[in-house]
């Protein structure tokens, strides 16, 4: 893997762009993250970035205990994330990763007339991920990883540590890209 990792960085880096989501529990409760990241792609090997992740708003309000009155709120989730990817499996049809991001950010509840302060909390997801190219510049993936989150439960008593699931499907920009500039030539 090492090997693998130090031949990468010997590869012309090319720039890298992600928007996706990725589906995981707080509390018991059914969760959707979406995230942006960019960064640099050594070759198709291994990928380095820094990224933003939030909680969807389709998270359902709730009921809670907030500056000594019962209100109904919504839980606010973000944060900035460095992340790795390594390909440790690759042809032309299949590929097979093990990306990992660690973040700190920002949770709080928001209610009518207000919101609670800012806490402050780390977060580390390890993962591993399969893609399916089925089409010259389309493919379908999943994943399956974990988060680990270090927060004061005192001011967000939510659980955080959680399996996450990730579904995706890729278009591959970059043949795309190349076919059409190399139809005009």
């Amino acid at each position: 893997m090492f090997d693998t990792i130090s031949k990468a960085f010997d590869q012309k880096p090319g720039l890298y762009f992600n928007w996706g989501s990725q589906y995981c529990f707080i509390s018991n409760r059914l969760a959707t993250m979406s995230n942006i990241r960019v960064g640099i792609d050594y070759g198709g090997s291994f990928k380095l970035g820094i990224g933003f992740n939030w909680l969807n708003k389709k998270f359902p309000e709730q009921d809670r205990f907030i500056q000594g009155m019962e209100r109904s709120s919504q839980l606010k989730y973000y944060y900035f994330s460095v992340y790795g990817e390594y390909s440790f499996f690759r042809n032309y049809h299949w590929e097979a990763t093990i990306p990992a991001q660690i973040g700190a950010g920002w949770a709080r509840y928001e209610f009518v007339g207000g919101r609670s302060t800012n806490k402050a909390f780390v977060v580390y997801e390890p993962m591993m991920t399969i893609q399916y190219r089925f089409w010259r510049y389309f493919g379908v993936g999943c994943g399956i990883g974990y988060r680990i989150g270090i927060i004061n439960r005192t001011a967000i008593p939510e659980q955080f540590f959680s399996p996450t699931l990730i579904l995706k499907s890729k278009l591959f920009v970059g043949d795309l890209w190349r076919d059409i500039t190399k139809k005009g030539k």
